[in-house]
């Protein structure tokens, strides 16, 4: 739309000049509006031109930008390694990725990079490393797993499920709210995308 279009074309003609920009408020500024353009063609499956427009955002910043602008160097560190993921820079995703996590103040900011490096590993086929991932976004939260679960581990657990299960059936369980909680939403994500590398390395 003319909106969008316009974000483009005005963040565009800022960046070729962006040197230009000496005042650390309006640097500032053109960092948040790349951000705001790279998610926009991220959206759109313009994965190159998304990844353009957070590296430029992210070069906008200077001194220690991770404590001084946290949430606009999130927003833009995020977009960055996804794009890198999306784009086959799976290496330098990777780093992106670590970077984040050194810096992550919440337990909600660690459990979106862990997810989103279970969705990178899974795909470049590296199971064991997508397992690790997702253990290591569950323990954030104090969830321990055994690596290798026994059937003494397993056979309790799945009593428990059955017994909290009652005798529900699958349409009592669509009927049931939403979940709300956005950690707990996480949770329940990072298990669902664990199941495929899980049962590649351990059946």
């Amino acid at each position: 739309n003319d909106r969008e279009k316009k974000l483009f074309d005005i963040v565009n003609h800022l960046n070729i000049g962006n040197t230009m920009i000496t005042n650390p408020h309006e640097r500032i500024r053109l960092a948040g509006l790349n951000q705001r353009a790279g998610q926009r063609a991220k959206e759109s499956a313009a994965f190159e031109a998304a990844l353009n427009y957070f590296v430029a955002g992210l070069n906008l910043l200077h001194g220690n930008y991770w404590r001084d602008h946290h949430n606009l160097t999130m927003l833009l560190m995020l977009g960055k390694g996804e794009c890198e993921y999306l784009n086959n820079r799976f290496d330098e995703a990777r780093q992106t990725f670590r970077e984040i996590l050194k810096h992550a103040h919440s337990r909600a900011e660690k459990l979106y990079v862990y997810n989103l490096s279970i969705t990178l590993f899974v795909h470049v086929g590296e199971y064991k490393a997508a397992v690790n991932a997702g253990m290591r976004g569950l323990q954030t939260f104090g969830w321990q797993f055994p690596e290798k679960p026994s059937k003494q581990f397993l056979i309790p657990e799945i009593i428990k499920v059955k017994w909290r299960l009652g005798w529900r059936k699958a349409e009592d369980l669509i009927r049931l709210p939403p979940m709300l909680n956005s950690d707990n939403r996480m949770l329940m994500e990072i298990l669902i995308n664990l199941n495929a590398p899980a049962y590649h390395i351990d059946q």
